[in-house]
């Protein structure tokens, strides 16, 4: 579920039209699990072509989204876009989850 979201994002973005100075749109994605584990599952399942030309850089950062500390090593206060998922397939977790960690940017 999110790979395929982020697969989304970055031909949506890919697709957006910027400035020749315009910095390269930037998805950082913040996972409980080990950093490498993420990238590697994200060039396994990712077309290359939007990996290697889409113009779109991405970081993958390890933590939990309901600490305040992980949530500002993603520097989520300046992000134009924030998207929480459930962490579950429970919904009643996955909705404390999601509730956790907007609170935890207000």
């Amino acid at each position: 579920k999110t790979l395929f979201l982020l697969q989304e994002l970055m031909t949506l973005l890919a697709d957006e039209k910027r400035g020749w100075f315009s910095p390269p749109p930037t998805i950082v994605t913040l996972g409980a699990c080990d950093r490498l584990t993420m990238i590697q599952e994200a060039r396994l399942t990712l077309p290359a072509r939007l990996l290697n030309h889409s113009g779109v850089k991405l970081i993958f950062r390890e933590g939990t989204p309901h600490e305040v500390e992980d949530l500002m090593k993603v520097s989520v206060l300046n992000a134009r876009v924030v998207i929480v998922l459930g962490g579950t397939r429970d919904p009643a977790v996955a909705d404390c989850m999601v509730t956790s960690a907007v609170l935890a940017v207000q």
